[in-house]
């Protein structure tokens, strides 16, 4: 149910003065800029036109400064905290209500809106720390509990089922397992929340499943805890009998105890370094079972694949013959497989206590794949190979490492330092075991507390942020270890443990069951899993279908054996099958007493959840760095499979904007979009072809049919609209073209910055278009010029500026009165895209502001197929020369007006009389911005010899300061090019300057620290008109530096080129200045200055540097317009 509030007048004002200012520059709790929210009164109407003014009103000043994303979440009063500070406390009067128009909710639901989510859920996030780093996380997730059923028990599984039955049964498991670890990612990905399934059950299912498994899980941890203790104690007597075991369990006890009480981060420490030695053990005992299959042991007696041959791959299992018995075999080692892939499913059980959980348990999920393939499925194999199927070392139960399969192959082969090391590992496993259980357990005990399903004393939390009264209980359960060391309280110790033995089964039927009701309910909420989740699974919904309907037959088929003549054991009739009626009863007795229902999948609170995750984004990853990129094990991650939406505040910002509508990228097909800065996947979008260009463009033309017509205020209107939306979105618009440029933040902002001054130009613009009048030279004639917008315009746009070139661009356009298509480049659609589903909440119709999105390979063809569109009449494109020869050549049929701002080649002129300073800053700017990909930075440096090493010098000094990195990094000056053809071209010029003699005095090579299209910001001296990069446009991080002596010699080497976009120079002589302001071939002369281009003042260049202009007063708007002459004759009475 949405909160309201209602106060006395005083105590009202205050709360919507809180309300609105909860965070300075208006990113206010009533919506940042989601157009979905809206205030609903239920009072006084004035009140509620207040709050609507005051959250839409004008924006401070401070809006300019930078902040960093850390001051900016101090700075934030999250609508949860709104909520709690307010609910509660009416009191009559003005009710101001909250809600979302999306999705129905009704009493007692959290349907959409996060501040309706339980309270105490909130808090839960505030109060646990954050411990578990991603390492932690991820070789828990890799090999946390690898331990007795891997290493002692995979013999059993050989003897029960032989290497190909075993092989197959573990293989089985594993794949049906995956889905299973897919499923709990996914929801614990969105919900990070302590407890795992037991929280999803919760919101998903029913309360009740939530009880009753929970409970049912509470137990089997209870149970499970002393069993690892006594393992524990049977290990350490494989070295000596001389102490007692109730003193091996009593030291291993305190410290699992001790160890659960403190900082999470404890756990995870030393989970991380038993997981290294599982890890190198697994991998040691492979090396050497395939060592002696070889011949490589002691005996040089090469195996291969004798025991495939005989006894043969399959076992006749309980003396069984033909294929039932092997089948049974197979079918009976599934169940031991269970158990030895028992645990995988815990990742997300300390997900509020793992740091950045939204990137830690995706890469840790998807690493369970591997997990199983090289841990479990290659090992079992492995195993199968060294040792025979009816080795009768097999069968025995020692509880260490004497049962091993690897212990029994290495004595076999005359290796006898194996039992020892294998004997070692395993006690950790068996302690590491013991840590999860008492992780886990009161995890899940904590979640039920949380919900009201246990006493609330279990919610409370120490000073590290742990459940110690939960974990207190567990500690209590720990002396039944002791009840081993009596073979009466043993009896009874070992019914207990089959009570739960099938536990496991039961939670992954239980985890599958609630996956696909979430699944289903993202159906029926119309949620796009992959576009507004943080992370979807791949391969669902069919492969948990699959994993359910394997499960519940290994269910009803576990004790099979009891129900075969003569084999009757009540024992294992119990534990296979007394866990499910139990969960059944405890489900159905809460049902009963609570009154609970099954959730209705339009109810489940998914949206609520998203919306909590994106008002919440996590801090980006660092990219791996130098060794760093060899650890495939933990580590930085990139951003490859993170949904960029959770990335920024607004979940809509990188929606898929097409013809005038949100569109589904099911519809089309789907293009990849790179993150520079790593070389990943980023995000993906549309991949239109040119089969959508007409539909396009029809509906832009229709657009136009009204749009022409709107009086020239109202376009103002929504142009402010829009300019103070994108000021709101600033920081996430600036955060997508990081990741899609590689720009540092920074720059990126820096670019909103810019593109908004022509926003802000163009609203003038807007009310400024005027026609003429005139009288002709015959006396009775009057004639009339007025200004109309040409039509539908296409704006074909690069990647280097895809923020500041749109806004230049499509304001003049939709000033003018013209509708506009926008092709972005491939690598940079989102920045696009965000801008346009802005420019449509601003109030822009449907089909004014279009955008078509494709890949590199449609990209040509749709363009064309832009270009000579009948109903488009007037074409902008910034890019190459060559291509925009290309474009004119395609505009040329239809005669369509074209605007083209094409290469610049740009020279930059250092006299000896210049400012040396303030010539080096601009330079700077000019080459190092943008990583140097911008058609005005200076490619050709021309110093003049009197102060040329003085230059060069303090050029070298200032560029040994820029830090290169990631642009999401702090600290980075200089990021990635946008693609990696940028890094081959640049190789390019520095292998031919140095072939003609050139100097490289700095860089030179992309850094090997980095990965992703970095390259090293670099000076290349002494430099000649011969060289590549005189002759063509660098376009990257390479300052080209030549000498020349005279004026003249400036001016002729300046202009030896066919293009002529810009050109900048210094110097203190002001007739030198006049001088060159006419002799420079070129649309845009910097004196003294580096910068060209303004809102206010035209932009573009001359030669092949293209025509047409963008920006300045009545230049840039002229583009867009028509001129149509009225004349009128007087028939009688003209007089002048």
């Amino acid at each position: 149910m949405a909160p309201s509030n209602s106060r006395e007048d005083e105590s009202d004002s205050e709360a919507i003065e809180l309300l609105v200012t909860g965070r300075e520059r208006r990113k206010t709790a009533c919506n940042r800029y989601n157009r979905d929210m809206v205030f609903e009164e239920v009072g006084d109407q004035d009140d509620a036109d207040e709050v609507a003014l005051l959250c839409a009103g004008g924006q401070d000043e401070e809006e300019d400064e930078f902040k960093s994303d850390a001051a900016e979440d101090d700075d934030i009063l999250s609508m949860a905290e709104i909520t709690k500070e307010y609910e509660g406390k009416a009191e009559g009067g003005t009710q101001l209500a909250l809600h979302t128009t999306s999705v129905s909710m009704s009493p007692g639901d959290y349907a959409e809106f996060p501040a309706a989510l339980d309270e105490k859920v909130l808090d839960e996030i505030k109060d646990v720390r954050q411990g578990l780093k991603q390492r932690h996380i991820q070789m828990i997730a890799l090999a946390g509990t690898i331990g007795t059923g891997l290493f002692l028990g995979s013999g059993r599984a050989i003897a029960n089922a032989g290497p190909l039955g075993a092989f197959l049964g573990y293989s089985t498991i594993g794949l049906a397992a995956s889905p299973v670890v897919l499923a709990v990612g996914e929801m614990g990905t969105l919900v990070p929340l302590s407890g795992g399934i037991v929280r999803y059950s919760e919101y998903f299912v029913d309360p009740a499943l939530a009880f009753a498994n929970g409970w049912n899980e509470v137990y089997s941890y209870l149970v499970s805890i002393p069993s690892e203790l006594v393992a524990v104690a049977v290990l350490v007597e494989f070295w000596t009998t001389s102490v007692s075991s109730a003193a091996w369990v009593t030291i291993f006890g305190v410290l699992m105890l001790a160890t659960s009480l403190l900082f999470v981060r404890v756990y995870g420490e030393i989970e991380f370094t038993f997981s290294i030695l599982k890890i190198l053990l697994v991998v040691g005992v492979n090396i050497m079972s395939l060592v002696i299959t070889c011949g490589g042991g002691p005996s040089g007696e090469s195996i291969g694949f004798r025991y495939w041959k005989h006894p043969g791959p399959f076992v006749q299992y309980l003396g069984i013959s033909g294929s039932w018995g092997q089948f049974l075999g197979f079918w009976t080692v599934m169940s031991n497989a269970l158990y030895a892939f028992s645990g995988i499913e815990n990742i997300t059980l300390p997900a509020a206590e793992t740091e950045n959980p939204r990137q830690a348990i995706p890469m840790a999920t998807k690493r369970i794949f591997w997990r199983i393939l090289i841990f479990y499925v290659i090992s079992i194999f492995m195993v199968g190979l060294v040792v025979s199927s009816d080795d009768p070392l097999l069968l025995r139960s020692t509880g260490n490492a004497a049962q091993s399969p690897f212990v029994i192959a290495a004595t076999r082969a005359g290796i006898k330092v194996v039992p020892s090391i294998i004997n070692a590992v395993v006690l950790t496993s068996a302690w590491s075991s013991g840590n999860a259980n008492i992780l886990g357990g009161p995890r899940i005990l904590f979640a039920l507390a949380k919900h009201g399903h246990a006493p609330r004393v279990f919610t409370r939390l120490n000073r590290f942020g742990v459940p110690y009264v939960a974990i207190s209980l567990f500690g209590v359960f720990m002396c039944l270890a002791y009840m081993t060391l009596s073979s009466t309280a043993s009896t009874v110790f070992t019914w207990l443990q089959d009570l739960v033995s099938v536990s496991t089964l039961v939670n992954w039927m239980t985890i599958c069951i609630t996956y696909l009701r979430f699944y289903y309910a993202c159906k029926a909420q119309n949620i796009d899993r992959h576009a507004e989740l943080p992370w979807a699974a791949p391969f669902q919904p069919w492969s948990t279908w699959i994993s359910l309907v394997l499960f519940i037959l290994i269910f009803l088929t576990g004790g099979y054996k009891t129900f075969m003549h003569g084999r009757w054991d009540t024992e294992t009739f119990i534990s296979s099958y007394l866990n499910v009626p139990a969960i059944i009863l405890l489900y159905f007795i809460y049902k009963y007493v609570k009154g609970t229902r099954l959730i209705p999948l339009t109810e489940a609170p998914i949206r609520g959840f998203i919306q909590l995750a994106r008002a919440n984004p996590e801090p980006l990853p660092k990219p791996k760095r130098g060794i760093q990129k060899l650890n495939i094990l933990w580590g930085p991650s990139d951003t490859n499979g993170v949904n960029p939406s959770m990335l920024i505040k607004s979940p809509d910002l990188v929606a898929c904007f097409s013809l005038g509508q949100e569109r589904s990228e099911k519809d089309v097909a789907v293009q990849e979009v790179i993150n520079p800065g790593t070389g990943q996947k980023f995000a993906s979008c549309a991949a239109m072809s040119a089969l959508d260009v007409d539909d396009c463009v029809q509906s832009s033309q229709l657009a136009f049919q009204a749009y022409r017509h709107t009086n020239p205020r109202e376009r103002a209107k929504w142009l402010l609209a829009w300019h103070n939306l994108i000021i709101d979105a600033k920081e996430d618009i600036a955060k997508i073209v990081v990741y899609e440029t590689g720009k540092p933040m920074a720059e990126a902002l820096l670019e909103v910055d810019y593109g908004l001054s022509f926003v802000w130009w163009f609203i003038g613009e807007a009310e400024r278009i005027r026609g003429s009048t005139a009288i002709p030279a015959v006396s009775n004639r009057r004639t009339f010029v007025i200004k109309q917008p040409i039509g539908v315009c296409v704006a074909l746009v690069p990647w280097n500026f895809p923020v500041a070139m749109i806004l230049r661009k499509v304001t003049a356009a939709l000033a003018a009165g013209c509708t506009m298509i926008v092709k972005p480049s491939p690598e940079t659609p989102h920045s696009v895209l965000a801008l346009a589903d802005l420019a449509s909440r601003a109030g822009f119709a449907d089909g004014v502001l279009n955008v078509l999105t494709t890949d590199l390979e449609n990209t040509p063809e749709l363009s064309e197929r832009l270009c000579k569109h009948p109903l488009v009449r007037k074409v902008t494109f910034t890019g190459s020369t060559a291509v925009g020869r290309l474009i004119a050549r395609h505009c040329s049929e239809g005669l369509k007006k074209l605007t083209l701002e094409l290469g610049g080649n740009c020279p930059f002129i250092v006299f000896d009389d210049a400012d040396l300073n303030a010539a080096l800053d601009a330079l700077k700017i000019l080459k190092w911005r943008t990583c140097g990909q911008a058609c005005t930075h200076a490619n050709r440096v021309f110093i003049q010899k009197g102060v040329f090493r003085e230059f060069e010098e303090m050029l070298v000094e200032a560029t040994k300061q820029i830090r290169v990195g990631h642009g999401s990094a702090a600290g980075t000056t200089m990021g990635a090019l946008t693609s990696p053809r940028g890094v081959d071209k640049l190789m390019r010029h520095v292998a031919d300057a140095e072939k003609n003699g050139a100097r490289i005095v700095l860089g030179g090579k992309p850094p090997k620290n980095l990965q992703g299209y970095f390259f090293e910001p670099t000076i290349m001296s002494d430099m000649t008109p011969k060289m590549l990069s005189f002759r063509e446009e660098i376009f990257g991080p390479i300052l080209a530096l030549y000498a020349f002596d005279t004026e003249d010699e400036a001016v002729r080497l300046a202009n030896d080129t066919s293009m002529g976009l810009a050109s900048y120079f210094f110097t203190k002589d002001v007739d030198r200045t006049w001088r060159l302001l006419e002799s420079l071939d070129a649309g845009m002369i910097g004196m003294n200055s580096g910068n060209s281009s303004c809102a206010e003042s035209p932009f573009g260049g001359i030669k092949e540097s293209g025509y047409g202009k963008e920006a300045g007063k009545d230049v840039a708007i002229e583009e867009y317009l028509i001129a149509k002459t009225g004349t009128l004759t007087l028939q009688s009475g003209a007089k002048i």
